[in-house]
């Protein structure tokens, strides 16, 4: 299998993954609308925002298999454009990826990281749980 067609399939799942998430977050901060409006009187709100807590974990959990794909992906390209250009071959066409691409990728990472660190310290992770 080629790398570049396995990247260029996995990154469109992942983003139709994540969207699928993102709708369901919404439908459920819809629903914690309704029922501190009184739309939804046997609606216990506290699951509902646990819900919501749980789907913005997924998310994040799904941006990050995507960054290290993408990652994975952008490293392999710039460590074969430095053994092309080591080797005095011209690149010819081919997608190559530039040192600040992979410091924007890990970057992002490392960002996405944190957030899903301090939301599962806020939903009793790791120091939360018995």
């Amino acid at each position: 299998m080629d790398t570049d067609a396995g990247v260029d399939h996995l990154l469109p799942q992942h983003d139709k993954l994540i969207n699928l998430y993102n709708e369901a977050r919404a439908a459920t901060r819809s629903a914690i609308r309704a029922a501190q409006t009184g739309g939804g009187k046997d609606v216990d709100v506290d699951e509902l925002h646990a819900l919501e807590r749980a789907l913005s974990g997924r998310i994040l959990e799904v941006s990050l298999a995507r960054g290290q794909v993408a990652v994975a992906d952008a490293a392999g390209r710039f460590t074969a454009a430095l053994t092309k250009q080591a080797a005095g071959k011209p690149g010819r066409g081919e997608r190559s990826a530039k040192p600040e691409d992979l410091v924007r990728l890990t970057t992002n990472l490392m960002q996405l990281a944190t957030e899903l660190e301090e939301l599962a310290s806020h939903m009793g992770g790791r120091q939360g749980e018995a």
